[in-house]
């Protein structure tokens, strides 16, 4: 049995040694203009083992473990070879190399490799090579700087800086004059006030890289100013990887305090969805309820007439249960906040489909952050005047805020090899982010609220967004016609945002007196907010490449790109009145108390005339309908352009870009059109 057993490790052994491989892999690009050389040979010496480079000038092939010479030619180029480099067990050796024209050199260079590592190399070649002024960082450098989203990996770019860690600004100029794209295509925003996408939105561990250029181009959309951010996600992954992340933060403004602020919410407040708790009451969602809403309801449930009685009855009965359908929790209360944590997979490998490779990359992460700002310093200033060197006060106040910051984000991606010269890919990505936010506000108003008379402002919010966004594109290139390329793009992106139930409260607090009123000529009356914006973009695009010869930065360039945009956006806004019968019941400085169900809606009754009722607090309908509105843009552009490297230290870029834009929007107060879409050229 012994000897048995000795034989058939005998044979493993030699068998275990040889399943023992790696891989290497690498981008191969001309050294004078940094473009990717295609269909570059890259072997192992004195053997058949080798690849070719595909469309973006990378290779990959798997070896076993040993120590290699590696030569890597390419048809008018100076040959290199690379000794001793390493292939490790299970791991991917990286090998960039930069190839001479034979005019330039044409012996060959050789050199030794012992531990070869990429580095930021493939950035710095798309600025040589790019055609225009352009600034990057890659999936290397956001790993190093352990950045987790896009908005945090801008601040690291040169010459670009993020506003409430969301919105880009290129040298100076706000997101109203940048544009985001992801894979080349533009991204909607999810703010209704804003043009620019919100980029903490989109997590880094699914990027390859993201472009800032800060010049224009003719292939580049005509609607910025400042910069254009291209957003790159990954498509081939270099070898298999599976990984499970577990990450927890501290904080000690934030986390583990018992005094963080929160307010009542549902099941899915966790992972940050709106629930049938946060939904806008159909009743009130009604037109004709909302209209009835909108008179004085006091005074029409007190009409004197006989004859009204059933009128009175009517709008009574509707302000009562109006007044007490929504929630009627203003204040916010405390808690006890953990840690800030996160945690995630990320998959990705390459596989064999009819003998080509398929790159298959799959990522999701949730993360849950929490920021507490207690009592910060808020003032308010304004210069009325520019001829009078004066700044009016108009508010000194103490600020805490809480907020709970659950993510969701996903990437699936599939990108299939046909040969070195023609890539198919499909990418989708998906992002949730919502912010619960709490604030209580103290402080005076110089203008009109002095001491001992003082602001108190309560508010209470969850605002959430999301991006699906689907992309199929190809990449082609032909040796013929001296690697003529041809990339094309569609894609399908739909970014909503959804902010239900924000609820304010202002009173106004004689701090000596202990008394508390609501003077509307000082403070707003208590309100719900409800607003909604859904987009839904189509976009495509379509570039060719001419290089004028094989060797040469020298090519033009035509293409086309549509964009087709649909947005409709609502918002409701409901004011609690006070009736003036109802006054000596309600003030308080307790919002709960204010709005407690003895002082909302019917509060008494008595016979007259056939019944009347007195009103407390009611529901106002507030709502501005020129707020609402439905609309599209759609933009179709051509362009035309050419390259040409004078030398090695002078280029010329030249071209022009077409571009028209049909530009809608409908307010709901405007009469409906007979079709969904009205173009106006």
């Amino acid at each position: 049995m012994r000897k048995c057993i000795y034989a058939l490790l005998a044979l493993l052994f030699p068998l275990w040694v040889i399943a023992q491989e790696g891989s290497i892999s690498g981008t191969i690009n001309d050294e004078k203009t940094g473009e990717p050389l295609i269909g570059a040979s890259v072997f192992i010496e004195g053997a058949a083992s080798g690849s070719s480079t595909d469309f973006d000038g990378k290779y990959q092939f798997k070896l076993p473990v040993g120590t290699y010479t590696i030569i890597v030619s390419y048809t008018g180029y100076s040959e290199k070879q690379f000794t001793e480099v390493v292939i490790k067990a299970d791991e991917t050796t990286y090998l960039d190399a930069a190839l001479n024209e034979e005019g330039i050199q044409l012996d060959a260079v050789v050199v030794t490799a012992k531990a070869t590592e990429r580095s930021e190399n493939a950035i710095l070649l798309l600025q040589r090579r790019s055609d225009k002024i352009q600034d990057g960082i890659s999936s290397q450098e956001m790993s190093r700087f352990a950045v987790s989203d896009v908005a945090a990996a801008m601040k690291k770019v040169t010459g670009a800086t993020v506003s409430g860690d969301k919105y880009i600004y290129i040298r100076g100029l706000g997101d109203r004059y940048s544009l985001s794209q992801l894979n080349g295509l533009i991204i909607p925003s999810t703010d209704p006030y804003r043009n620019g996408a919100q980029l903490d939105l989109i997590p880094t561990n699914l990027l390859d890289n993201i472009i800032t250029s800060k010049t224009f181009t003719p292939d580049l959309p005509g609607t910025f100013t400042g910069g254009n951010v291209d957003i790159r996600t990954k498509s081939f992954p270099e070898e298999f990887s599976l990984s499970f992340s577990v990450s927890g933060e501290y904080n000690t403004q934030s986390n583990l305090v018992d005094n963080f602020l929160t307010h009542e919410g549902g099941p899915g407040d966790y992972w940050g969805f709106v629930g049938e708790d946060r939904e806008l009451p159909a009743i009130l969602a009604d037109p004709a309820i909302r209209n009835q809403l909108s008179g004085d309801i006091p005074i029409t449930a007190r009409l004197g007439n006989a004859s009204q009685a059933a009128k009175r009855k009517e709008i009574a009965e509707l302000s009562d249960v109006t007044s007490k359908i929504l929630n009627r929790q203003f204040s916010p209360t405390e808690k006890s906040t953990p840690l800030g944590h996160s945690y995630g997979v990320t998959f990705g490998n390459q596989f064999s489909l009819f003998n080509k490779p398929l790159g298959v990359i799959f990522s999701a992460s949730f993360k849950q952050s929490y920021e507490h700002l207690d009592r910060f310093q808020k003032a308010n200033w304004l210069l009325f005047d520019v001829n009078d060197n004066l700044l009016l006060n108009q508010g000194d106040f103490e600020d805490t805020r809480s907020t709970e910051n659950p993510t969701l984000n996903g990437l699936f991606g599939l990108a299939y090899k046909l040969s070195p010269r023609h890539t198919i890919s499909f990418n989708a990505l998906y992002n949730h982010n919502t912010e619960k936010q709490s604030r209580y506000v103290f402080g005076s108003r110089p203008d009109n609220i002095v001491y001992p008379e003082q602001l108190q402002a309560r508010g209470l919010s969850f605002t959430e967004r999301e991006l699906i966004s689907y992309q199929l594109g190809g990449e082609h290139a032909f040796e013929k016609l001296n690697d003529a390329r041809i990339e094309w793009k569609v894609s399908l992106t739909n970014s909503s945002m959804d902010d239900p139930y924000t609820r304010f409260f202002e009173n106004q607090w004689d701090v000596v007196n202990d008394v508390f009123d609501i003077p509307l000529s000082n403070v707003q009356q208590p309100f719900y907010f409800f607003r909604e914006l859904t987009d839904e973009q189509i976009a495509g695009k379509l570039d060719l490449t001419l290089p004028f010869s094989k060797t040469k930065g020298n090519k033009v360039k035509f293409g086309t790109m549509l964009t087709q945009k649909d947005r409709e956006f609502t918002e409701y806004r409901f004011n609690i009145a006070t009736s003036s019968v109802a006054e000596a019941y309600t003030v308080s400085g307790n919002p709960e108390i204010f709005t407690r169900d003895a002082n909302m809606g019917i509060i008494g009754t008595d016979n007259v005339n056939g019944g009347r009722y007195f009103i407390g607090n009611y529901l106002i309908d507030a709502t501005v309908p020129d707020n609402n509105y439905t609309g599209y843009d759609d933009v179709l552009a051509f362009y035309g352009m050419i390259t040409l490297q004078l030398n090695e230290k002078l280029k010329f870029v030249g071209g022009a870009r077409y571009e028209k834009t049909d530009l809608f929007a409908e307010s709901a107060a405007a009469s409906k059109p007979d079709s969904a879409r009205i173009r106006a050229d």
